[in-house]
């Protein structure tokens, strides 16, 4: 049995935030490693004992490489996190795991793999080592570019609907000083719709938030806590616009990573 240790460093010029969500979208992992596709179930995916399955390779003669989740703890104070995973088997056992950390306006990722590997030989565990250092860097690489093209096309307008001036002050206010939109649009809009069986007729409110797309789930999160409605109207629509106006979104959306 061979055991495998080598750990490598990344800089990314995208927030801390960002580089974590796409390291625990643990199916997400097939967009960035090369020839990987991973299972995961339900559930939240950072919880110690979650389970996933990575395989390596062309079925049915790729790798299969079970892990739990030990460790996955998120510092929004520190904007940084770590995170652990235990092999399961059935070919690979010990542990990996990474770090994510600010520089500046960027991240450091830190990734470490301590693993052993039935069935290798003991002698060829440093070439083991330095294929995985190479395959990792190439994965990283690829990660990179996968978000920069999320950097450059990931805007959307979050729209949505209010019931009084005050309301609509008071969420746009939210979404501004939290960081989860660079700036809120207000128009009076009249709104017919069917609720409880009747045709109903209203004079609301619309809010039009010009954020990131990964900020859109944290904008619905909020808008469900200051809301006055059971049901708020909340969608998001895909936006392209001007590069210097884009980067000034992402910089205000950043600073809130």
């Amino acid at each position: 049995m061979a055991r495998v240790r080598f750990e490598l460093e990344r800089r990314f010029a995208s927030p801390p935030r960002r580089v974590w969500a796409e390291l625990v979208d643990w199916p997400g992992h097939g967009a960035w490693i090369p020839m990987t596709t991973v299972d995961a179930g339900d559930g939240d995916p950072t919880e110690v004992g979650y389970t996933f399955t990575a395989w390596s390779g062309l079925r049915p003669l790729a790798l299969e490489d079970r892990m739990r989740v030990v460790r996955c703890e998120w510092d929004d104070t520190g904007r940084s996190g770590i995170c652990e995973v235990a092999k399961l088997g059935p070919v690979l056992g010990g542990h990996a795991g990474f770090t994510v950390r600010p520089d500046g306006a960027g991240t450091v990722l830190a990734w470490r793999e301590d693993v052993t590997i039935d069935r290798l030989p003991r002698f060829l565990s440093p070439i083991a080592a330095r294929l995985g250092v190479l395959g990792f860097t190439l994965a990283l690489r690829s990660l990179d570019r996968l978000l920069t093209r999320g950097r450059d096309h990931g805007h959307v307008e979050a729209r949505i609907t209010c019931g009084s001036d005050d309301e609509a002050r008071r969420i746009a206010d939210a979404l501004v000083e939290r960081r989860l939109a660079a700036c809120v649009h207000t128009t009076p809009i009249a709104s017919v719709y069917e609720w409880e069986g009747a045709v109903q007729h209203d004079d609301e409110i619309a809010l039009t938030a010009v954020t990131r797309a990964d900020r859109f789930d944290d904008i619905v999160e909020l808008v469900g806590e200051l809301h006055s409605y059971d049901l708020p109207s909340i969608t998001s629509v895909p936006m392209h616009g001007a590069t210097g106006y884009l980067g000034w979104v992402d910089r205000m959306v950043d600073a809130g990573d």
